[in-house]
Order: structure tokens, then C-alpha cells, then sequence
């Protein structure tokens, strides 16, 4: 016990430690189901945890990098691992041919996509040699029966306009369910990192958060004149706005192909879908 930890009262402790078992359980997909939660939580329901003085001890940082790979491990992921910042691929590629062309169907909808937040790739090539090591997993998408509850969805206009079909509902459902599924587990790990005194812990993203968070608007308020974003947790998406190849990421981690998703190809229609997976990633120094 630190010596932080010692200064705790009993009651302290205890109420602590309910909220650290919280964190580390496993993520199902009734845990993110539902409407999203705009509204701050009532203060008896604010999870409460003791963070330690900055800076952390160097000696502790393998012995939490460790931690944090274990950690996703409890969250749900099929594996993780702990890289040199410097392994994660960056590329040009993945910003041009990944978002802009052919386009995205998400492109430039909300404040946090790459076209929005664009940095120059020497920048986000220096952002990236500032940290040691990235935690990285591997996640497979979650067995869903039927349609799942993601709350009201109102993004036909998005596949309509161009004179398209709407979206088929149960497929759009399952996918918002897999994307905050990965968003949740990339946040907690975060959050772990920062109150062991990581203050600097960066999580880069898990695809478009007017599919996973804003749904019910259709609209991105963040995006719009002297508009704001409703949430605390959005992140830019990393394939875009920090140039991560995920598909060469996943290949030399030595998890299979990365199959296509997305616009083009949904778990149920790739060539083998029991491997179709997302990768998350945090930068940890």
C-alpha cells in the first residue's frame, strides 16, 4: 500500500476499490447498449478513485504498462500487447486513401473527424516519438442476436442523399455496438493510466462518434458555429488524424489480416468473419 493509499480512510478504500472491480470487468454488450448517457452521473453514482502525486516513479512504469495489458485482457480483448511508440506504422496513405478518397461516408460529419482535425504527418510523427510504448489489443466483434439496443438512430439522411437505400438497421446497430464496445475499453485504460499519474496517456480513437455518440441527433453540435461537443470523451480518429496504418499494425503484431470494414464491408461480409477484429490503441509515457 503507498503512502498515498495510507492517508485513506477505511471508508475511502473501500468505496475505491468497488470502483477499480467496476473498471477491470469485462465489457458486455448490455453495458453499452441503450441511449447514450449525455448528463454528468448523480454524485452518489461518480466513481471515485485516490490518483497518485505526479510525477510516478520510473520503476513502477513496467509493472503498469503490464497492468494495463492485463487489463484488456479483463475488458474483453482476445489479446494485447506492449510496443515501442516507435513500432506503431504511421502512414500518409492512411489519412488520403483512407478517409478522403474514396470518401467516408462520415467524412467532415462531426468535429472529430480527420478532415476537421487535420495535423501536418511531421507533427504527428514527433506526437508519436514523445511516448515510449503503446498499448495495444485486439478485439473481436461481440456475438449479438437479433437487432441490439443503441438507443433512437437517426442517420438515414447519410445513405439516402445519394440516392441510396437506408441502412439496413440491424447491421448499423451491431456496428455502433462494436465501435463503443472498443471506445469503452480504450477510455478505462486511459483513465487507469491517468490516475496512476500518466497524465499524458493518449487514446487514438475508434471511428466516427456521430455513429456512436451522437446517433440520435444526427448532427455534430461540436461541428456547427460557436457549437460544442455534449461529451468528455471524444477522441479524433487515429487511422486519420495521427496517420496509424492499423492494417500493418495488425499484420506485424501477427493477428491476421485486417479485414475490411466500414463502408465497404460489414462483419457478416467478410471472407472470414470469425476473424474480423478493431485494434485499440494508447500511447502511455
Amino acid at each position: 500500500m503507498g503512502e498515498e493509499q495510507e492517508k485513506q480512510t477505511k471508508e475511502q478504500l473501500e468505496n475505491s476499490q468497488k470502483w477499480w472491480d467496476q473498471r477491470h470487468k469485462r465489457i458486455e454488450v448490455t453495458d453499452v447498449s441503450g441511449p447514450v448517457r449525455v448528463a454528468p452521473p448523480k454524485v452518489e453514482d461518480m466513481p471515485r478513485f485516490p490518483p497518485v502525486t505526479w510525477p510516478t516513479p520510473d520503476e513502477l512504469f513496467q509493472k503498469n504498462l503490464e497492468k494495463y495489458r492485463q487489463m484488456a485482457l479483463e475488458l474483453g480483448a482476445a489479446d494485447a500487447r506492449i510496443i515501442p511508440a516507435s513500432d506503431v506504422p504511421q502512414d500518409l496513405r492512411a489519412y488520403y486513401v483512407g478517409c478522403i478518397n474514396p470518401s467516408c461516408r462520415w467524412l467532415n460529419t462531426n468535429a472529430n473527424c480527420p478532415v476537421v482535425r487535420t495535423f501536418p504527418f511531421d507533427q504527428m510523427k514527433k506526437f508519436f516519438g514523445e511516448y515510449r510504448f503503446a498499448v495495444v489489443f485486439k478485439v473481436l466483434p461481440p456475438v449479438v442476436e437479433g437487432v441490439p439496443d443503441v438507443g433512437p438512430v437517426d442517420l438515414d439522411m447519410y445513405y439516402t442523399m445519394g440516392g441510396g437505400p437506408a441502412p439496413d438497421r440491424a447491421m448499423l446497430a451491431r456496428n455502433i455496438i462494436r465501435l463503443r464496445i472498443l471506445s469503452e475499453m480504450e477510455r478505462r485504460i486511459r483513465a487507469e493510466a491517468y490516475y496512476d499519474g500518466y497524465l499524458m496517456a493518449a487514446p487514438m480513437g475508434s471511428g466516427p462518434c456521430l455513429l456512436t455518440k451522437c446517433a440520435d441527433i444526427r448532427r455534430c453540435p461540436a461541428a456547427e458555429k460557436g457549437g460544442h461537443c455534449r461529451f468528455v470523451d471524444t477522441q479524433p480518429n487515429g487511422a486519420g488524424c495521427a496517420y496509424v496504418n492499423y492494417h500493418a499494425l495488425g499484420t506485424k503484431l501477427g493477428w491476421g489480416r485486417l479485414q475490411v470494414g466500414g463502408n465497404c464491408a460489414f462483419p457478416d461480409d467478410v471472407p472470414v468473419p470469425n476473424e474480423y477484429y478493431n485494434i485499440g490503441l494508447i500511447l502511455i509515457d
